[in-house]
């Protein structure tokens, strides 16, 4: 009861729209899937709410449409000027996706969480192990380069 008397003596941060917010930058394909498209947007954080799950779910929005609903982000190290991402199967197996379209995808995430947490690399993995898919291998550790 006084813990919960004190906190409401500061008011409701949601309510008087003074949550803390952080210009995101997020990297996605374009309709033509010919490039990567950049958008900046501003996003609040409630409290408990961290930059990975913030990008995650951005990145799940059909405005941008790079990870599927049911690809979950499983752990995040940031080591180094490398960040390693070990997502879920479905990152894969829900990914419909020619080549090209793929490449663009992968383009994506590395650009996007590496580009907001400040690193040079990213080590994509899925499920502990390398990345592969029919068009794709990367090793356990190999690192993609941040190139935005």
């Amino acid at each position: 009861m006084t813990v919960e008397d004190n906190l409401s003596k500061f008011g409701d941060a949601e309510k008087d729209n003074c949550l803390p917010a952080k210009e995101l930058a997020i990297y996605y394909p374009s309709g033509n899937v010919d490039k990567l498209l950049e958008d900046r947007v501003v996003e609040k954080f409630k409290t408990g709410e961290t930059l990975a799950e913030k990008i995650t779910e951005l990145l799940k929005d059909k405005k941008y449409r790079v990870l599927s609903k049911n690809t979950r982000l499983l752990e995040m190290k940031k080591e180094e000027g490398i960040l390693r991402l070990n997502f879920s199967k479905e990152l894969i197996t829900e990914m419909n996706a020619g080549s090209g379209y793929e490449a663009l995808l992968i383009d994506s995430i590395v650009n996007t969480y590496g580009y907001n947490f400040g690193v040079e690399g990213v080590i994509l993995n899925v499920e502990g192990k390398g990345y592969e898919s029919g068009h794709f291998i990367f090793g356990k550790d190999e690192v993609l380069k941040v190139d935005r």
